[in-house]
């Protein structure tokens, strides 16, 4: 049995949303992650005698926030490429409806936007891990 053209392209619309919810929610929890890791080296910091983190904790944990700003980033333009998907499908007739969830395409667009006015939610990112590099580099030199 077919599917009707209005019910494909609502159905369509709700897997990219779906793609959309699970990426933000990914990004959200990679800053859960971070803000643990960095909420522990605070912590160690503070804990006991007031001597520096040790140097080979500090630098896994630098390379840990590192790892974890790269992948926080992936997600949100992961989730921004879908987003634009979303638009591509709501704009196009009911007929044409192929459930394609490929993004590739989108990739050149979402550069020349970051380009023309970054996004708030990479601008905070950017914001939330360079304060966190910047505790840990703290607690290696204190």
């Amino acid at each position: 049995m077919a599917i009707p053209p209005m019910e494909a392209k609502i159905r369509h619309l709700e897997m990219i949303q779906g793609a959309i919810s699970q990426s933000t929610g990914n990004s959200l929890r990679i800053k859960g992650f971070a803000m643990l890791l960095l909420v522990g080296a605070v912590a160690l910091l503070l804990s006991g005698d007031g001597s520096a983190i040790p140097v080979y904790f500090g630098l896994v944990l630098l390379a840990l926030v590192v790892v974890l700003w790269v992948l926080d980033q992936h997600f949100l333009m992961e989730a921004d490429l879908f987003r634009i998907l979303y638009n591509q499908v709501q704009a196009q007739s009911d007929n044409t409806i192929d459930f394609s969830m490929d993004t590739a395409k989108f990739i050149q667009e979402l550069n020349v936007q970051y380009t023309e006015r970054p996004k708030l939610p990479i601008v905070a990112t950017m914001f939330f891990y360079l304060c966190g590099l910047l505790v840990v580099l703290l607690g290696i030199l204190s």
